[in-house]
């Protein structure tokens, strides 16, 4: 099939299924961008990749994705507060240029090809176009490696054979006193620790430590079925429990989906560095799709959640907490600390009040 061809394939089959394809875009301006893309029938499969991710950031709907070839460095790759580190011997060091480009002209290039609603959204996407070699290829500046400068040095990276990252369960939970740590990094469950018996082991770190407060981490929480995590909010609304949810940018769709009904049902203070990537217009169902070799997926919206918090974009934090590359490279949770202080002075002036309440009594 030729490549003109694919390209009205896959963009027939996106108004077959999309709920709302030409949302911030008009079919009419669509038609027009193709039409001045040059030569289609020539490109290779790189190029046709690269002009795919052009064309689907166009829609500006999250959860239509073009996907990519994902290939291993061997450098270790972290784009952060708008600036890129390698890890060299375990510590961060800034990147000053990639394959001849500062990290802000790279880093426009790589925006330009992000699906995204929210400037949160758009740096969690970058990052992974950073770490990813097939990127590279795509921009055409792969010729058996990539030339990284930092601040103190220089190195090449290379494409290694993706290695298979053993599955680790999203979900955990303990406590620090009185405070319950939920940890729920995925909205999907785990085969050998069903969600049930999490939620069983949720009510007895609950009761058997008499907690009164509680953390929920969603950090990372990039989404899935957002009905896993019902009974765990029913359990803590009916204690009438209040608490801390964690953010970051990297908490999409479903995991979005949590912080804002923790907020409006939960008592949450919401805590992170930045706020989260996803945007509530993307919620509903998603379909992943396929023409030829070239997979794709997009939204088949089926409610609105547009007003379920007040706002379509991002949710930021109520108690902003900064953190640096330095936390990084010291592996301190920062964010997490400041929660546990802050329940826990909560906790200390509750008792503090109860018992000159007694002594009145």
């Amino acid at each position: 099939m030729k490549n003109s061809e694919l390209l009205t394939n896959i963009i027939s089959t996106l108004e077959d299924n999309h709920i709302n394809l030409y949302h911030d875009i008009s079919k009419e301006q669509l038609n027009n961008y193709i039409t001045n893309l040059d030569d289609i029938d020539s490109w290779d499969n790189k190029r046709f990749d690269l002009e795919m991710l052009k064309l689907f950031h166009l829609f500006k709907d999250a959860h239509t994705s073009y996907f990519i070839p994902y290939k291993s460095l061997d450098q270790k790759l972290f784009y952060f507060d708008n600036k890129c580190y390698i890890s060299i011997d375990d510590v961060y060091h800034e990147v000053k240029s990639i394959c001849g480009m500062s990290i802000p002209a790279l880093s426009n290039t790589l925006t330009s090809l992000a699906n995204y609603e929210t400037n949160e959204w758009a740096t969690v996407v970058v990052n992974r176009l950073i770490r990813n070699g097939y990127t590279y290829e795509m921009l055409g500046c792969y010729d058996n490696g990539i030339d990284i400068v930092y601040d103190t040095g220089k190195v090449v990276a290379t494409i290694t054979d993706n290695l298979q990252v053993k599955s680790q369960c999203p979900y955990s939970v303990h406590n620090d006193g009185k405070i319950a740590i939920i940890e729920y990094k995925s909205c999907s469950e785990y085969k050998d620790y069903p969600i049930s018996q999490f939620t069983e082991d949720v009510k007895k770190t609950i009761e058997d430590n008499n907690c009164t407060r509680y953390i929920l981490d969603v950090r990372n929480n990039t989404g899935g079925n957002s009905e896993l995590l019902n009974p765990i909010q029913q359990y803590i609304m009916d204690k009438n429990m209040s608490g801390v949810v964690l953010i970051n940018p990297s908490v999409f769709s479903s995991g979005r989906f949590a912080v804002a009904r923790f907020k409006q049902h939960c008592h949450a203070t919401i805590m992170g560095y930045s706020g989260t990537g996803g945007a509530a217009k993307s919620y509903g169902y998603n379909k992943n799709l396929q023409v030829e070799d070239k997979r794709f997926s997009c939204s088949i919206r089926l409610w609105d959640f547009s007003n379920i918090f007040g706002t379509t974009g991002s949710i930021q934090p109520d108690i902003k907490i900064p953190i640096t590359i330095d936390d990084f490279n010291h592996k301190r949770d920062v964010v997490l600390d400041k929660a546990i202080n802050y329940l826990q002075r909560e906790i200390k002036n509750e008792s503090t009040n109860c018992n000159q309440e007694s002594c009145k009594n």
